[in-house]
């Protein structure tokens, strides 16, 4: 297998945090929530892979392989699964999707049961490596394109440099609202795919996990860049994974995670099926070789998804901070439950923040 350098941190670390991050977040999987907080999508599958049988009788060793998302994705890590087992006569995986709702309470209960993981690579913690990562994600936005043609409005920029300002991104929007209820994001199924929003900021999972699909049944939608405040800056979140110290196989369930790290065997089914970005340069760099991630028929034209998924991610996107910093998990929920009332209309964020601000200001600082 051909080593290749890692593209998706400019700061490889993945910290073992001392609540649910024991591991570090990778963003793919289902519909995750991105209204205006859009990137605390937690949008994450942390990926643990854990031995489970004892099999020195000659039988396989039977490994669950648990990370988070949805159906389509289950099912198709499933597939990817089942050609590592085809080619195996002693190790046997087995998919166990975890609902995100679910998952943090799952990975705690896992860290207070000590099932902290082994040495691995690519990921490092205090110096020391702690994950292998097989996957990379970035967000992006997603646009109705007959929505901005009936409202006579030119489509969202895929070219950086042309980028909206977070003032041009909310004259277009007030353009394009026809509802003043105020009615908001709630995720790209939720929204784009039924019609009640214009433009949505989600991770490029999406094209695989729902997109596609509602283009064959009549969506005809876009894909850009994000609009900018200050600096023109996207996130990537990679997908590590590690095998916990309390597996009864480590070495197997080691053999399972390098023969899964490799893009080439989780190709047909999650990469080209547009659930995941590839993680190694040569994708992002070489123009042949990002044809032949693009230019397929789960992805929008390739003069389109380049400039946003290839150029867009490999110059301006930085880690993610659950990658870094301890709690992210904590702060983003309080901040999820605080505007939940603001993407319903019952409040406006101001007054959200005002009556919170303590809390907030309290679970930032514990962020460390």
């Amino acid at each position: 297998m051909k080593k290749h350098t890692q593209l998706t941190v400019r700061k490889a670390s993945a910290l073992l945090l001392s609540l649910a991050m024991g591991l570090s977040l990778a963003a793919c999987g289902g519909d995750a929530s991105s209204s205006a907080a859009a990137g605390t999508d937690a949008t994450a599958e942390n990926a643990q892979t854990e031995a489970t049988d004892t099999a020195d009788s000659g039988e396989k060793v039977h490994i669950t392989y648990a990370f988070w998302g949805g159906e389509d994705e289950a099912a198709n890590t499933q597939k990817t699964l089942d050609i590592f087992n085809a080619s195996q006569d002693r190790i046997e995986v087995e998919a166990i999707p975890i609902p995100w709702e679910t998952y943090m309470e799952k990975l705690n209960t896992m860290a207070t049961g000590g099932q902290l993981p082994l040495d691995c690579v690519t990921y490092t913690y205090e110096g020391k490596p702690v994950a292998y990562a097989t996957a990379n994600n970035s967000l992006v936005m997603f646009y109705n394109k007959d929505m901005f043609d009936a409202a006579g409005v030119e489509y969202p920029p895929t070219d950086v440099a042309n980028a909206w300002t977070w003032d041009e991104f909310v004259d277009v929007a007030k353009q394009l609202t026809l509802d003043s209820s105020g009615l908001t994001d709630d995720g790209v199924q939720r929204s784009l795919i039924a019609g009640t929003c214009a433009m949505t900021t989600n991770g490029a999972w999406n094209i695989g996990t729902c997109l596609e699909e509602a283009r064959n049944e009549g969506l005809n939608y876009g894909v850009a860049v994000l609009p900018y405040m200050k600096d023109k800056v996207t996130i990537c979140t990679g997908g590590p994974n590690v095998v916990f110290s309390q597996s009864k196989h480590p070495e197997e369930a080691m053999e399972f995670i390098k023969w899964y790290s490799s893009e080439e065997n989780s190709w047909d089914s999650l990469i080209a099926k547009g659930i995941w970005m590839p993680i190694t340069e040569p994708y992002y760099t070489d123009e042949e070789m990002t044809k032949k991630w693009l230019e397929n028929p789960s992805y929008p034209a390739y003069e389109e998804s380049k400039p946003v998924l290839c150029d867009y991610v490999r110059d301006y996107a930085v880690p993610t901070s659950w990658y870094y910093t301890n709690n992210t998990v904590d702060f983003n929920a309080l901040l999820g439950s605080v505007l939940g009332d603001v993407w319903t209309g019952k409040t406006t964020a101001r007054e959200a923040i005002d009556a919170n601000y303590d809390a907030l200001v309290a679970a930032h600082d514990g962020m460390g």
